[in-house]
């Protein structure tokens, strides 16, 4: 009548050898937190368990508060990383009200609420790449994923970390993590959804995830590769053409995603937080609200 997952990890900067830490993961029922602060004591305990913590993650605030009465700290003081202390939940923009951004008719809104600049973002770059579409002749289509599409699927996610690598943008993940989202018999599940993107038959998105209630979709893995020199030539650009309004396509295909979900009845999507303020932003951007959880640590 309680449940939570447990994990074991490394920090990444400690040594090979080094002891790891303990992560008990969305602790939820009958008198829980007493469980998880027995199970850490006793863990913390043991001098044969090589364990140089305990991390609780993705905490109500009643159970965070909660646990700092029982002697835990809050994970900010014992970050897990510099950059990061508390992984994707560092920052929580993370619930998408569909109806908030697509009319009936599938047409994008300007939010009712937000900064002024956020208001009209998603409209605008909708638009923006629309034109970029119009301009040069081509077209984005969605499709759902097949189990044919697993290389595709794959290389995509590859492409989309390598040139994160290239650029020397902040990484919070790598290919890897994502590796189970392509596998074939995770669409097999009822619950989840997976879609690949096509730039006039080009492969440049990928999307899945699932289903967690009749009208919320959680979005795990959401991939659009935005780099020119990898992309455009494949569409028949040339060298010196005008690329103005590609960059839009990423915040394009999520519309377009929302626009499939929609079609089902879905009308929440959960994106999860984020390490980095520049993920976090482009989920304001798209009118994503905060959704705060906590970690504590001992």
């Amino acid at each position: 009548k309680s449940l939570f997952s447990i994990g074991y990890y490394q920090k990444e900067y400690d040594s090979k050898d080094a002891d790891g830490y303990f992560f008990f993961v969305a602790p939820r029922g009958n008198d829980v937190i007493q469980k998880v602060a027995d199970l850490s004591n006793r863990v913390l305990r043991d001098s044969e368990i090589q364990c140089k913590g305990v991390y609780i993650r993705f905490l109500t605030l009643d159970h965070y508060v909660q646990l700092l009465n029982q002697g835990f700290l809050p994970a900010k003081e014992h970050p897990w990383h510099d950059d990061s202390p508390e992984e994707d939940e560092t920052l929580t923009s993370s619930l998408l009200r569909i109806d908030d951004i697509l009319t009936d008719e599938g047409n994008v809104k300007t939010l009712d609420y937000g900064s002024k600049n956020t208001r009209t973002k998603s409209r605008m770059t909708h638009n923006r790449f629309g034109n970029f579409l119009e301009r040069n002749s081509l077209e984005y289509l969605l499709r759902e994923y097949t189990s044919q599409d697993f290389e595709t699927a794959k290389d995509i996610v590859k492409a989309h970390f390598s040139i994160l690598g290239e650029n020397g943008e902040p990484i919070g993940s790598t290919a890897e993590d994502h590796f189970n989202s392509v596998d074939p018999k995770l669409i097999e599940i009822d619950s989840v959804r997976a879609y690949l993107g096509f730039l006039s038959g080009v492969p440049v998105s990928y999307f899945a995830g699932e289903k967690v209630s009749d009208s919320r979709f959680a979005l795990y893995t959401p991939f659009t590769l935005r780099s020119t020199e990898l992309v455009l030539p494949q569409v028949g650009f040339e060298n010196g053409e005008t690329d103005k309004g590609f960059s839009a396509m990423p915040i394009f295909s999520y519309i377009e995603l929302m626009k499939e979900l929609k079609k089902e009845g879905i009308n929440e999507m959960l994106f999860g937080g984020s390490e980095y303020r520049d993920l976090n932003r482009i989920k304001r951007q798209l009118g994503c609200r905060n959704v705060p959880s906590y970690w504590a640590v001992k």
